[in-house]
């Protein structure tokens, strides 16, 4: 009479819904989400997984947040990654931050769920490309968020996969966008996948970007999408064109 699933991409949304309601009857259906980790909470896994006191675990949280690294902190698996890469020393850059970072976001680390897949794994590099791809469409488009797929209660907001085109050169498999959905460069919420801190997905939007450009994308066709009438690059794009 429960379904528990570790993750959003696991959960069919309305499907699962549907079926548990039949179950249980619509009375007594009631679908619960995990809170986020509180600042408390970070600090008191920071302290354990390091071995020292709060105070050096409330500084190694506060270096994080300086090198904008804030979104990957209320989860428990993201944050014992960025323990665990700072373990020798944070890397010598931001840029080498965030390449290591999704280097790592992007791997498969449950054992349970490599088991449990039907299809062979992807390339990170094939999965990382993806995401770069969800990324820049979101952030060009002025979007938040992927569903899916269409359906009459996804806001206007979101993109839904079966959007995508599916033939254009350049762009990635629908397979590979699908899958990365699935990945800690995502989160879930409420049948939707937002990227895990939008810094991240400038990042990777602006790494899509470039491998465009280099492949002969038009600058001007591009900066027509960032430009607003003045010339500027507009506000919510700034951190995308500082990638670039």
């Amino acid at each position: 009479r429960f379904r528990i699933s570790c993750r959003e991409a696991d959960w069919r949304g309305s499907a699962d819904s549907a079926a548990l309601q039949r179950l249980v009857g619509p009375q007594d259906f009631l679908e619960l989400h995990l809170e986020p980790l509180s600042r408390e909470e970070a600090r008191t896994l920071v302290a354990f997984w390091r071995d020292t006191d709060t105070g050096k675990a409330e500084a190694f949280l506060q270096e994080a947040e300086q090198r904008g690294l804030d979104g990957l902190l209320d989860n428990p698996q993201n944050l014992r990654m960025l323990v665990k890469a700072a373990a020798s020393g944070w890397p010598r850059s931001r840029l080498h931050t965030y390449a290591q970072a999704c280097a790592e976001l992007v791997k498969e680390e449950s054992p349970e769920h490599r088991a449990v897949q039907h299809e062979a794994p992807r390339p990170h590099t094939e999965l990382l490309r993806a995401a770069e791809y969800l990324c820049a469409v979101l952030l060009l488009s002025g979007k938040t968020s992927w569903a899916l797929q269409r359906a009459d209660n996804t806001p206007a907001d979101s993109f839904a996969l079966n959007d995508l085109p599916t033939q254009l050169p350049g762009t990635p498999e629908w397979a590979s966008c699908r899958a990365v959905l699935g990945t800690r460069l995502f989160r879930g919420a409420g049948g939707l996948f937002y990227p895990v801190h939008r810094t991240v997905a400038e990042y990777l939007g602006a790494r899509y970007l470039l491998e465009r450009l280099q492949a002969g994308l038009p600058t001007g066709r591009l900066l027509a999408l960032m430009l607003g009438e003045d010339g500027g690059t507009v506000p919510e794009l700034r951190g995308l064109h500082a990638w670039l």
